[in-house]
């Protein structure tokens, strides 16, 4: 997507939104993202039916989530439509902080990195114990792996080891044991 449809679609469907500078931030697996005025997220999703479908349930649970979540979610300011209804795109204000990566973590006192810690713990919680009715209302379906763990959590364990010490891994590893052996999984 070139900057000047970019700028062109802000325009038409945001005309009371003042484009300063728009600069190109990247491409993820659904959508591509934009800097506006250097404060302002703009994230054109592709046109393909379930990526529209996703990003709809975000716009209805973000609002809901952001009542009980410890930390800051985006909240859609700007919400675009074609005639037809599919998205052009969602804006947001940027959220401030930095990407938490093993550098920047390795680089924090440790009274530092006991804090995020806890801080992303909260959040696991949060996320966790959200009402699954209420995820229902935003067309939240839930996803049983019965039997097995989705193909992602096999590799959690090797992604975050290195925050770990050697009897937090060993606790995790018994957890995933223990549930590979339930036969009711």
């Amino acid at each position: 997507m070139l900057i000047r449809e970019v700028e062109r679609k802000i325009a038409e469907f945001s005309p009371q939104f003042t484009l300063e500078s728009l600069r190109f931030l990247g491409n993820g697996t659904s959508s591509t993202a934009f800097l506006a005025n250097e404060e302002w997220i703009f994230r054109f999703p592709q046109e393909v039916e379930e990526i529209q479908k996703t990003l709809e349930k975000e716009i209805a649970l973000l609002p809901k989530l952001s009542e009980v979540l410890p930390v800051k979610i985006p909240q859609f300011q700007y919400i675009a439509r074609n005639p037809f209804g599919s998205l052009i795109y969602v804006g947001y204000h940027m959220l401030p902080g930095v990407p938490l990566e093993k550098s920047v973590f390795e680089s924090m006192e440790p009274y530092k990195q006991e804090q995020v810690l806890e801080v992303l713990a909260s959040l696991l919680r949060s996320i966790h114990s959200f009402p699954v009715a209420i995820a229902r209302t935003c067309k939240v379906e839930e996803e049983i792996y019965k039997g097995a763990y989705h193909p992602e959590q096999k590799c959690f364990l090797q992604e975050i080891r290195h925050f770990l010490t050697q009897e937090e891994i060993a606790h995790i590893e018994s957890i995933f044991a223990a549930y590979e052996r339930d036969s009711a999984n």
